[in-house]
């Protein structure tokens, strides 16, 4: 049985019909039906584009389009089977390289293995590694930053009369203070004292007399009194957070919470 160009061919030279003839009524390209006939595949299109120009082929020519498309197919099948069989033939020599390449490079990593083995057990007792001088990390002193209220205030022995769960906190002591004994003992007497109740953690910024400004904070919970011979002056900045005492009364309410406020004792 012949192949699918040579059956088709043969029929269209019985009819005595040109290639450009079925060119021109079929519309398929000369090129195309000479590699038909040809049995030149490579010049082909796509398996399912080449059996529609055979169909159209076969009925321009009055010959069954089954015969055709089932020569074709056994024409591809015979090609497939010729082509896996030589590239059998073709893959046989690598595939005995590639077997011997291993046997080679298995046989060189022995051989290194043991050499390696053999010279470190002949070094046995030797250090083969250097010891990697760690940089020693810089010595790194942790300070522990005192509360914000010690560490501006110098504490103050604490007052055994303030109320249950409240904290005394101290502070500068008066400059003027301590010059005589006497003296003393008669300035603190005509002092103005002024208490501090603190419900909320709140920044107070003081001011007694002439003296030098100094801050506190003060934590929920926490008090603190404040001698004056003439004037206090404060900035508070929450004003919802503290109550003050001023020689035992109290001022009442101050402002807002988180609302900030500066005043002069006595106003």
């Amino acid at each position: 049985m012949g192949s699918v160009g040579e059956y088709i061919k043969s029929q269209r030279e019985a009819r005595n019909i040109t290639l450009e003839e079925v060119a021109r009524v079929t519309k398929i390209g000369k090129n195309i039906l000479k590699a038909i006939e040809s049995d030149r595949y490579d010049l082909l299109p796509a398996k399912v584009f080449t059996q529609g120009f055979l169909k159209i082929y076969a009925s321009y020519l009055g010959v069954d389009e089954g015969e055709v498309v089932r020569r074709y197919q056994e024409t591809l099948e015979s090609l497939e089977i010729k082509g896996e069989s030589k590239e059998g033939e073709g893959q046989r020599q690598p595939k005995r390289i590639i077997t011997l390449t291993r046997v080679v490079l298995i046989s060189a990593i022995v051989i290194v293995a043991v050499a390696l083995w053999v010279f470190m057990k002949s070094q046995t007792g030797k250090k083969f590694f250097i010891e990697e001088e760690v940089p020693q990390k810089p010595t790194i002193e942790t300070i522990t930053p005192p509360s914000a209220v010690s560490t501006i205030l110098p504490e103050e022995k604490a007052k055994e009369e303030v109320g249950a769960g409240e904290k005394v906190v101290g502070f500068p002591a008066d400059s003027k203070e301590g010059e005589s004994g006497g003296e003393v003992g008669e300035a603190r007497v005509k002092e103005m004292v002024l208490r501090i109740v603190s419900s909320e953690i709140t920044w107070i910024k003081l001011r007694r007399d002439d003296q030098e400004p100094y801050e506190v904070l003060l934590k929920p919970g926490e008090s603190m009194e404040l001698n004056a011979k003439k004037k206090f002056h404060l900035r508070i900045g929450n004003a919802g957070g503290v109550e003050l005492f001023l020689d035992g009364k109290p001022l009442g309410k101050l402002g807002k919470q988180r609302e900030v406020v500066e005043l002069s004792l006595p106003e």
